[in-house]
């Protein structure tokens, strides 16, 4: 048989955001609230392994992207089955919103009850199970600051609970993609790729993931006469032929900050007249972690199109890769 190879892309960038408050365990009274960015850590992007755990400190030392622990952790929250701890880590998602669906957001909720945690407070950070007060790897970190971004200490009394709320705001590319694909066997392909149904799907952070490699992988295909959508709409026109399988995830390699995976699509499928002119792109059950990170949809036409047929099997690789979102 003849393989016919290509890779479609796909690409995200991120920031957080820390909301506290503390008030009084018997009563409820709010007693400050303060809200501030933080710094993405490398050693939680890469692999995007996530986080399960919320750390608070009294270290000074400002943060940054090479960090792997808190400055001087004093406490931590997680999940646990005594109570002893809270960390609500289904979070919540949000899809992208009208009118520029820039953006989703996914946020989680962690607690440090009265007693846990007391005295100055200066740091706090998100990370994934280690030992003790130190992570296996820092999601993020940050100084607590006033609304000037002026560092500051905060103290948590013996009858105060502290209750943060931790936002992860990812960002996706609403512009129309513009790339080539040079397929064995078929030559150079203009590919024009946009987000589709951008409005009925979200991100979500990786609580509890880690990338082994993994990513989006076309779901079906559209044959000559397919015509792109809006960003809240998918392909129309042209014949549709479903591409079946979920295709298999490629090994992650350190450091990258891209994850990628690959399908075959066999001799028996994919195989419409005129060629393949267009993708759909939309699995959800190929994931960067048990909270679906990638989850979305992406159409994209195919110029001209791929001559595929019933001699031939056509191997897509999909990478999809992340960065700090820079505004």
């Amino acid at each position: 048989y003849k393989y016919l190879e290509t890779e479609i892309r796909n690409r995200v960038t991120m920031e957080g955001f820390y909301n506290l408050k503390l008030v009084k365990a018997d009563t409820g009274r709010l007693v400050r609230e303060l809200s501030f960015p933080n710094v993405i850590c490398n050693s939680g992007l890469d692999g995007l392994k996530g986080f399960n755990r919320c750390y608070i400190g009294s270290g000074t030392t400002p943060p940054s992207i090479t960090d792997t622990a808190l400055g001087n952790a004093t406490a931590v929250t997680y999940v646990t089955t005594d109570q002893s701890s809270e960390f609500i880590n289904t979070g919540v998602a949000v899809s992208p919103r009208a009118p520029d669906y820039a953006y989703s957001e996914c946020i989680v909720y962690p607690s440090f009850r009265a007693g846990v945690g007391t005295g100055n407070i200066t740091e706090i950070g998100m990370g994934r199970e280690g030992s003790g007060l130190i992570p296996s790897s820092l999601w993020s970190r940050s100084l607590i600051v006033d609304g000037s971004g002026n560092p500051i200490s905060i103290t948590k009394l013996a009858d105060e609970i502290l209750h943060v709320t931790y936002t992860v705001r990812i960002y996706i590319d609403t512009a129309d993609l513009l790339y080539n694909l040079n397929i064995t066997g078929s030559g150079t392909h203009a590919i024009v790729q946009r987000p589709a149904q951008i409005g009925t799907w979200g991100f979500r952070v990786p609580v509890w993931g880690n990338s082994g490699g993994s990513s989006v992988l076309p779901t079906a295909a559209v044959g000559p006469g397919a015509t792109l959508g809006p960003i809240t709409g998918t392909i129309t026109g042209g014949t549709t032929a479903a591409l079946p399988g979920i295709g298999a995830a490629n090994t992650y390699v350190p450091g990258s900050y891209s994850s990628s995976a690959t399908k075959t699509v066999g001799i028996a499928d994919g195989n419409l007249a005129g060629g393949i002119a267009a993708f759909i792109r939309y699995d959800p059950k190929f994931s960067f972690s048990s909270m679906n990170f990638a989850h979305r949809s992406v159409q994209m036409t195919v110029t001209p199109p791929i001559m595929k047929d019933n001699t031939k099997v056509l191997t897509l690789n999909s990478s999809f890769s992340w960065a700090r979102h820079t505004p």
